[in-house]
């Protein structure tokens, strides 16, 4: 899918969310959108089933409702997204974003593999920016919890192409 492509799919869709006259849902079913750029792209209620998002920024991204089941989002960038409850899930601690997906965790601007997050040295995390060691290790405990009460579901990508 050419930028191009996107771009009108977006604006659509953008106008199919606000009701307007000729506005149509994203249905973007398939589509390759490999290392696309979605920053703050609105694909709430979206169809990406089966897309390839691998390595796409989804950087405060609205995904909520949006149907990703067998997208691949390996690699993506998922940093203040916002989920859609199923395969991304996010939620908000103090003044941190906190996104994430059967394997991946983004707090913030960081973003990891979960079990990395749990083995982390205390001054690893002081390194990052406007942590602190007291807010983590509160947090910390918080979010092993309701990860594991609450876990992503894996979304199986069958293509990678």
């Amino acid at each position: 899918m050419t930028k191009q492509e996107l771009d009108k799919v977006l604006d659509l869709h953008k106008k199919w969310l606000a009701g307007e006259v000729g506005g149509k849902s994203a249905i973007l079913r398939g589509a390759n959108l490999r290392g696309a750029n979605l920053i703050g792209a609105n694909l709430s209620y979206a169809d990406l089933r089966g897309a390839n998002l691998r390595g796409a920024d989804l950087r405060y991204a609205d995904l909520s409702y949006a149907e990703l089941r067998g997208a691949n989002l390996r690699g993506a960038n998922l940093r203040c997204a916002i989920g859609n409850g199923k395969e991304i899930k996010s939620l908000q601690i103090t003044n941190f974003t906190v996104t994430y997906t059967h394997d991946q965790l983004a707090i913030g601007c960081e973003q990891h593999k979960i079990s990395d997050w749990w083995k982390f040295s205390d001054e690893r995390v002081l390194s990052f920016d406007d942590f602190t060691l007291e807010d983590w290790k509160r947090g910390r405990k918080l979010l092993i919890a309701i990860i594991k009460a609450y876990p992503a579901v894996e979304s199986v990508y069958i293509d990678d192409k």
